[in-house]
């Protein structure tokens, strides 16, 4: 539970990942794959591959509502005194999961396709304390203090900001360890120090019985299910355990996308591979400028999701998930997998010609936060391409690039613990000629 209460904390926080991988010749304010030209806003929209989405089924799913109307929806309960909503407008500026830059309007700008482009995070951090303000304002007293921004309170306010942000992890929690629920309370309250105090919990007891029961239970309840997923492969739950929790991920966010919130591409991703909803899902999300929804959407290209296959339509909406020039501290909007599929092309130049510098590059994307990442095969791959090409060129300087290095465990071997990547950690090690 460490590293998952770790990142669960970061998740409310924006900027907290590591930097990426600068290019070379690259500046501080922007990211840009080596070797790659930058794509625009006006080049992509009019490239063939973009126009292939015409060609696609009418959508069967109906939405009730619009991001967009969702949240001006919100935004007229918050003036009229409603505390929730202005949390629910708070969390999308605070990039709460799923919720992050969600209908937030945006205007004109360079990258349209994004919900959270480079330009926006600097707006986002100086509006979001406004809604919580008004949410005191309204009534919820635990919004009375800048509470969303742990770094600066007490580790209490972080706990506040944790059941804000990430509800199911919480409660998933309190359901399967009671008591070290109430001894992290305990802890908040006795220490007053800083929210480090969270990294050094030990790990939840499992009790017996049937534990993905209830992850499923409140995932459904919370529709908040990465931090729990993340937190079952951790504690040596294997793929067929956690399906299940998956898949209610998946439905809960289908249900919440059709109501007009995002999420509807991490709902085609976690839903099963014979859901028929799954494409409508990834042209909701792609549409509503959520990285994850061009990620599905190139997958549905790719693998042919009741579409024909088409690579190239697949690669452009790779690109647009992961765009190649990017903000430094990571803050904008991006699809990890997106930059995992295009680590792996590049390295297997199946849809892009061979590089293993530009595969190292959006492995770094893949993995910006290493340990703590819910799928942790980007992890392994950066530590493979690490051992092959080495550090020398890629403009890494903080400490961890420079102990990692060729011939280096990935991140310390952390992401091997988790079942989910036992086979890709066992061929990566055997490359290495590391007897596990």
């Amino acid at each position: 539970m460490r590293r998952v209460a770790s990142v669960a904390l970061c998740a409310f926080m924006v900027g907290c990942a590591p930097s990426p991988s600068l290019a070379p010749g690259a500046s501080a304010s922007a990211v840009a794959a080596p070797g790659l030209s930058v794509p625009s806003a006006q080049t992509s929209a009019t490239t063939p591959q973009a126009k292939a989405s015409a060609d696609l089924p009418a959508i069967a799913l109906v939405r009730k509502k619009t991001p967009a109307e969702k949240f001006a929806d919100d935004h007229a309960a918050c003036d009229g005194g409603d505390a929730e909503a202005c949390l629910r407008i708070a969390g999308r500026y605070f990039y709460w999961p799923h919720q992050g830059g969600c209908g937030v309007p945006r205007g004109e700008r360079a990258h349209v396709w994004l919900r959270v482009g480079p330009e926006d995070p600097e707006i986002d951090r100086s509006v979001a304390p406004t809604y919580v303000e008004k949410a005191c304002a309204a009534g919820d007293k635990r919004s009375c203090k800048p509470r969303l921004n742990w770094a600066k309170t007490e580790i209490e306010d972080a706990y506040f900001s944790l059941e804000r942000a990430h509800p199911g992890f919480i409660a998933f929690v309190a359901e399967i360890d009671p008591k070290r629920a109430k001894f992290i309370r305990d802890l908040a309250h006795d220490q007053g120090g800083p929210p480090g105090t969270f990294y050094e919990l030990p790990k939840v007891t499992i009790p017996s019985g049937a534990v993905p029961d209830a992850a499923v239970k409140i995932c459904h309840a919370t529709r908040d299910c990465d931090e729990i997923i993340t937190l079952l492969d951790e504690l040596g739950f294997d793929d067929a355990a956690i399906a299940p929790v998956r898949h209610a991920s998946g439905e809960a966010l289908a249900d919440a996308c059709l109501e007009g919130e995002c999420g509807c591409g991490a709902a085609a991703i976690d839903l099963p591979p014979t859901d028929p909803r799954r494409l409508d899902l990834a042209r909701f999300g792609c549409a509503d400028g959520e990285a994850d929804g061009c990620y599905a959407l190139g997958r549905a290209y790719e693998e042919g999701w009741g579409i024909p296959k088409n690579p190239a339509a697949a690669l452009t909406e790779y690109e647009k998930a992961c765009p190649p020039n990017r903000r430094p501290d990571q803050a904008d909007e991006r699809s990890k997998l997106a930059c995992d599929r295009l680590s792996q092309a590049y390295e297997l130049g199946d849809l892009v010609p061979k590089s293993a510098t530009s595969a190292t590059f959006y492995a770094w994307s893949a993995c910006a936060n290493p340990g703590f990442e819910r799928y942790q095969g980007p992890c392994v791959r950066l530590g493979r391409l690490l051992f092959a090409v080495g550090s020398q060129g890629l403009g890494r300087s903080d400490p961890d690039f420079d102990a990692l290095g060729p011939g280096s465990e990935p991140y310390g071997h952390r992401e091997c613990k988790r079942p989910s990547v036992a086979a890709e950690c066992a061929a990566y090690q055997k490359i290495r000629g590391v007897v596990p």
